[in-house]
């Protein structure tokens, strides 16, 4: 447990807002990372993503899923090219194996995005489509 708090952290960094803050016998503690179990983890989270990448264009983000976008693909480009560039200065990393670059379709949130518009993705149809009736 040592290893996983500050002791008396809101002491010793002035302006860091902490939002895990709690305290033992007239100790105050901060987790350095966001314990398991936090319901508001996901919140947390959203908002870190969305505060790390504020003032810039083309891009949406739920969570860990982000997709960038642009009218041209000069302009998709350089969305992306920004994007990364903020990444690497907030020291954000990206799963190479989950990305993928310039393709004119793609999932994303149970929905797909082409050049067409938003659809819904097949596979969550049949999966409803193909439900059984419940019984009574």
């Amino acid at each position: 447990m040592v290893s996983a708090v500050d002791e008396d952290a809101a002491d010793t960094n002035p302006g860091n807002e902490t939002v895990f803050l709690y305290s033992i016998e007239q100790t105050r503690y901060r987790f350095k990372q966001m314990p398991f179990g936090i319901i508001s983890a996901q919140d947390e989270f959203q908002q870190q993503m969305e505060d790390a990448f504020k003032g810039l264009e083309g891009f949406e983000i739920i969570i860990d899923n982000m997709i960038v976008h642009g009218d041209t693909q000069e302009e998709h480009d350089k969305h992306l090219a920004a994007i990364l560039e903020r990444a690497l200065v907030k020291g954000i990393r990206f799963n190479e194996e989950k990305c993928e670059f310039s393709v004119s379709r793609v999932k994303y949130f149970r929905h797909v995005l082409s050049s067409e518009g938003m659809q819904p993705d097949s596979n969550k149809i049949r999966a409803i489509n193909n439900m059984p009736s419940p019984s009574c």
